[in-house]
């Protein structure tokens, strides 16, 4: 099925990181408790629920800029997978469309390539939590790659 990433992302004195070591350094995916895998060389970021990605108590809805960040985070990993990049890229803007509300549990992400050029990237995510043909939010990002790749 899928397997912890063990890819090289991220370049160090001691050699490549994995994306996994790559997104344990930001403090910002810690906070979010992200877990990545590859499914048929996709990167899909797993957001493990903790009672602080809560934005609607009313409904126990995953606030919409943790949805987004996941999107986000999901789009910036593959696209350093798929170029073996040595750092992540540099987010140049985001755009995220809400589908339906989200339930207070896990949150899946995965990203996919629309075009890299001379200067950017340009991906598409989609977040989902009990059904992949069903999102919860999708997104698209720019990413900055001249000088990146």
């Amino acid at each position: 099925m899928s397997t912890i990433m063990s890819s090289t992302v991220g370049q160090t004195e001691a050699g490549y990181l994995s994306l996994t070591d790559c997104l344990a350094i930001s403090p910002f995916a810690r906070f979010l408790n992200i877990q990545p895998r590859i499914d048929a060389d996709c990167v899909v970021l797993k957001l493990c629920f903790a009672e602080h990605h809560i934005g609607n108590p009313m409904i126990r809805a995953l606030h919409g800029g943790i949805v987004a960040s996941l999107c986000e985070l999901s789009a910036s990993s593959m696209l350093a997978f798929q170029t073996e990049a040595t750092s992540m890229p540099k987010t140049l803007s985001h755009n995220a469309s809400y589908l339906r509300s989200t339930i207070a549990a896990d949150c899946y992400a995965q990203a996919a390539i629309e075009r890299i050029g001379r200067r950017t990237a340009t991906l598409s995510a989609r977040a989902w939590q009990e059904d992949v043909e069903n999102p919860v939010a999708i997104s698209r990002a720019t990413f900055l790659t001249q000088g990146y790749i």
